[in-house]
């Protein structure tokens, strides 16, 4: 990859792009496209507003200093390559960041009845389990009236299942942080009492009803994994 030479005229940036395409191993999670798509909406948001010179810079700034924080560790290239201040446009910038993103697992039925022994007759959508361009596999199963979920947590599959009740109404879904159409999604916890054989714990959440809209809005993944570990702990 050549990277480009920087010319700033006012808050604007430009510069000479050559690149012959992106050569690297993905190292970009769903999520991560996700927050980055979101700050680049910030700036052109700001540019068209048409907002004085040293607030569009404190903003470009700030969102790049979001964007590299989004990554533990990167090498000399993959910093580079998530500056957007070295694109010559959005689209051109967006483009590079999802040619290095990274795939969800594909998940198989015969590895999701592994996951979930008691579910033995879910039936997956096979379009759904093609699509490797998510955070998490989120499913209804009508047969059984549950919802399916299966992320990947410390290079690990894991699934947790569910009842779920239609609100048939918005509000915020615990996972994305986004007002949309919801589900109430109870969760039984591997949790058990040796003392009382009968006990057992659920834990309950409003949700997005529809998981490849709460994929589109999910930046963070932090409360998602909480929750399924939290079900998961025995």
């Amino acid at each position: 990859m050549i990277l480009p030479t920087r010319h700033y005229v006012g808050y604007v940036l430009y510069f000479d792009y050559r690149n012959e395409g992106v050569n690297m191993e993905p190292f970009i999670r769903h999520n991560q496209v996700i927050f980055i798509e979101k700050q680049m909406k910030q700036i052109i948001d700001g540019q068209q507003k048409h907002l004085p010179k040293s607030v569009m810079r404190a903003l470009m700034e700030e969102a790049h200093f979001k964007i590299e924080a989004q990554f533990i560790q990167l090498t000399e290239e993959q910093r580079q390559l998530i500056d957007f201040t070295r694109y010559e446009n959005k689209e051109m910038y967006l483009e590079q960041i999802k040619a290095c993103e990274l795939d969800f697992p594909v998940v198989t039925l015969a590895e999701l009845k592994k996951l979930l022994p008691k579910y033995k007759k879910l039936k997956m959508p096979e379009e759904l389990a093609a699509n490797t361009k998510r955070s998490y596999l989120g499913f209804d199963d009508v047969r059984s009236h549950q919802k399916v979920i299966v992320a990947e947590i410390a290079g690990e599959l894991c699934a947790i299942a569910g009842h779920f009740i239609d609100k048939h109404q918005k509000n915020i879904c615990a996972f994305c942080g986004c007002t949309n159409e919801v589900v109430y999604f109870t969760a039984k916890t591997h949790a058990r009492d040796p003392k009382n054989p009968d006990y057992y714990k659920t834990i309950s959440h409003l949700i997005c009803k529809d998981s490849e809209v709460c994929n589109a809005h999910l930046t963070d993944l932090t409360k998602l994994h909480d929750y399924m570990e939290e079900v998961l702990k025995k």
